[in-house]
């Protein structure tokens, strides 16, 4: 039996908020109804809608058959896109850089981690 943290409460909501939104996009973007997701994807409507409303978490199986059936990464049900993260430019941050002595800023200033 593995042990750690539980996957329950808010992580786990957060997750299949994620998983839903994901999957009301691609069907939305491909206008298919759940009927016609369920064909394409071999996972019932109820199990869909399920998910789509966050009822459910699917298995590793069913996330492979969804993805498939929409012709879409597994990944993109477990990660958001790279434009979704944000980057911050070189006058936004204090860029870090090994020096000998210890670590300076980009201005060459000692900094202390």
């Amino acid at each position: 039996m593995l042990s750690g943290p539980s996957m329950s409460g808010p992580v786990m909501q957060e997750i299949n908020q994620y998983l839903a939104a994901t999957l009301r996009q691609l069907r939305s973007d491909r206008g298919w109804s759940l009927d016609r997701a369920a064909t394409e994807c071999g996972v019932s409507k109820a199990m869909l809608g399920q998910i789509e409303r966050g009822e459910s978490s699917p298995t590793v199986a069913t996330l492979w058959k969804i993805a498939s059936g929409f012709g879409a990464s597994l990944s993109s049900f477990l990660e958001p896109p790279a434009a979704e993260q944000s980057v911050c430019d070189a006058a936004q941050c204090r860029c870090l850089a090994p020096a000998p002595g210890g670590r300076r800023d980009a201005d060459g200033a000692p900094v202390s981690v």
